[in-house]
């Protein structure tokens, strides 16, 4: 089977020998790895690999979905059968999780991703599921130690982009991600929930897993309320803020819910401001 890695990378590249080392050891291999470089300085790799790999240097005003978009569609002028989309700073959990997800996705309209764990292999990623009466995402087994969790796969309502596979035909029924409405964060998920309304299986298969960094937790009671509302409500690449929300919401949602979800999350976002400030004001 012909498979084509798409990585973009913006100034982080200390962790790409690493990664094509992993990729190198596989039990099946990949045929090609594009590399999108749209940072501010320029990478070079050295070393022999396995299979081909190819550096595209591109503007750094990209973000994270147009630099995405790039790779996947030069990519495709290899004919690739399979394509995935890799973040550069995961570990690969083991030598069988590339053919793993291969053997899963070979017969599927699919697409399918794998259990994603911290450093200390605790659940980051196990399972995405729109949870409609709370107008919110639930991240299934998030926290619990990998080695207790349910390892068979389970359906998404949304996938993230730490190693997504999918069958390349699929690009000319769904498209490419959104980078006009969701330049950086959510574009992923937008993009999956758009195929998953097209009728592609999102599949989460746990019985693999990469180590990958999690989201450092944000903490604004330092700063005043007048700044952090400003920034919540201006910032569209930001992680939550509400452009972002507005924009996923606008793409994958139907009125009244797109209505219900966005004053739920302005709801969840004024709890949080108040809780901080009132833990601070409690610790003086």
């Amino acid at each position: 089977m012909n498979l084509a890695i798409v990585i973009p990378v913006f100034d982080r590249f200390e962790f790409l020998p690493a990664l094509l080392g992993q990729l190198s050891s596989q039990s099946a291999l990949p045929d090609r790895v594009v590399i999108v470089d749209h940072g501010r300085s320029s990478l070079a790799m050295d070393g022999n690999w396995p299979f081909e790999v190819e550096i595209l240097k591109r503007d750094s005003s990209l973000w994270f979905a147009a630099a995405t978009n790039e790779g996947l569609l030069h990519a495709r002028k290899g004919n690739p059968q399979f394509l995935m989309i890799l973040n550069d700073d995961v570990v690969i959990g083991c030598d069988q999780w590339l053919a793993r997800l291969l053997q899963f996705a070979s017969d599927r309209d699919v697409m399918v991703a794998s259990t994603a764990v911290d450093h200390s292999l605790c659940v980051w990623y196990a399972g995405v599921q729109l949870k409609s009466a709370a107008f919110r995402y639930d991240f299934c087994e998030r926290g619990r130690p990998y080695q207790e969790i349910d390892r068979s796969p389970v359906v998404c309502d949304v996938l993230p982009t730490r190693g997504l596979l999918f069958p390349a035909s699929l690009l000319d029924r769904i498209g490419y991600l959104n980078d006009c409405a969701l330049p950086h964060h959510s574009s992923d998920y937008e993009w999956t929930a758009r195929a998953k309304k097209q009728g592609v299986d999102l599949v989460m298969v746990r019985d693999v897993y990469v180590i990958t960094g999690s989201d450092p937790p944000s903490n604004h009671a330092g700063i005043s309320l007048r700044y952090e509302l400003a920034v919540y409500f201006q910032n569209p690449y930001l992680k939550g803020s509400f452009p972002v929300a507005r924009a996923y919401a606008t793409n994958v949602f139907a009125q009244p819910y797109r209505t219900a979800f966005l004053v739920a999350h302005l709801g969840r976002f004024f709890a949080r401001c108040i809780w901080k400030r009132l833990s601070s004001v409690a610790t003086l």
